[in-house]
């Protein structure tokens, strides 16, 4: 492996690659800023590091929700008085 290539690690070691100048992470990652990655390096990467994909955030249930508007005291405030 060219040890000119940075490693997936590098944004966990504080490297910001968003700030970095789009030719010189290029050139770093092993990619051509015109034709992008090759089919093989591609598939490499997608073996090592998996999908680009986010992870969902768990859905709350409705009930959960529910309760959870009665945490906040101005509830009880514009509540309509007791007869």
């Amino acid at each position: 492996m060219d040890k000119s290539i940075a490693t997936p690690t590098a944004a966990a070691q504080g490297q910001d690659r968003s700030l970095q100048d789009p030719g010189t992470l290029c050139k770093t990652l092993g990619a051509d800023l015109q034709r992008g990655l090759t089919t093989q390096e591609a598939a490499k990467r997608l073996a090592q590091d998996g999908t680009n994909a986010l992870q969902a955030a768990p859905l709350v249930p409705v009930w959960r929700r529910l309760l959870s508007h009665f945490q906040d005291p101005l509830i009880y405030l514009l509540r309509p008085p007791l007869p």
